[in-house]
């Protein structure tokens, strides 16, 4: 899910790593008279590489991760269908607020973009409201094991079905997935038309008159996102 090494200068956000490298730049090198000579094997130590701190921080959760999980599942609630949901929560977003709703609780929640977002679009928005969502719903008592998301955004469903996130999203990723195993959540994601997701769609351009309409008897609270699926590490604005 990382980017790999992203070019050979250094820059402001790569670390510097040194590593020892043993390098045979001639092994059967030639001497003056065209005999092999062991004199023309030479090794390089102690080469430096540069390593993103992106990449480093997700080395070190996938070690968390492995480290604090309880084994490996070869087949593990793999499929699941609709009967078998605990819970459905519909999830939307606008440019200035995020909101979700879970119909069966009559329950919502609905909370104003962060001003230090790492990227400022609808699609990191509306990833967002589905993490949101995600923590909320693992909190809950009793435990839920299947949940339904939906969203109207095709790229939210396949980012979160594939797990492949482009540039900036892995956080939103990561956060998801240290939720899920930790819950043991058993997730899917689908779409849903905008015209079908009218509570959340109502919460996301903050009009909480509509959502009520919407669906009556809904109880509406605020929230603010997570500041882990930003990466921000609780320095959210």
């Amino acid at each position: 899910m990382g980017n790999g090494f992203e070019g050979i200068v250094p820059r402001e956000d790569m670390v510097e790593v040194n590593v020892f490298v043993e390098e045979d730049i001639c092994p059967h090198g030639l001497g003056e008279a065209g005999a092999i000579s062991s004199d023309n094997e030479r090794k390089v130590s102690h080469a430096k590489i540069f390593l993103n701190r992106t990449v480093i921080r997700e080395f070190s959760w996938l070690t968390t991760t492995i480290e604090s999980s309880d084994g490996v599942h070869m087949l593990d609630a793999i499929k699941w269908d609709e009967s078998l949901t605990d819970l459905t929560i519909y999830c939307d977003a606008s440019l200035n607020s995020i909101g979700f709703v879970a119909p069966a609780l009559k329950t919502c929640f609905c909370g104003t973009v962060p001003t230090d977002c790492p990227i400022q679009t609808i699609f990191y928005f509306e990833s967002l409201s589905v993490a949101s969502a995600i923590l909320w719903a693992s909190g809950l008592n009793p435990p839920i094991k299947c949940l339904l998301v939906f969203t109207d955004s095709l790229n939210c469903v396949e980012m979160f079905n594939s797990l492949r996130a482009q540039t900036g999203y892995n956080e939103i990723l990561l956060f998801m997935m240290c939720i899920l195993i930790t819950s043991s959540i058993s997730l899917c994601v689908f779409h849903v038309p905008g015209t079908d997701n009218l509570t959340a769609d109502a919460l996301s351009h903050n009009l909480p008159s509509t959502a009520l309409s919407s669906l009556p008897g809904l109880h509406i609270n605020l929230f603010q996102p997570p500041c882990e699926a930003l990466g921000l590490q609780g320095r959210c604005n």
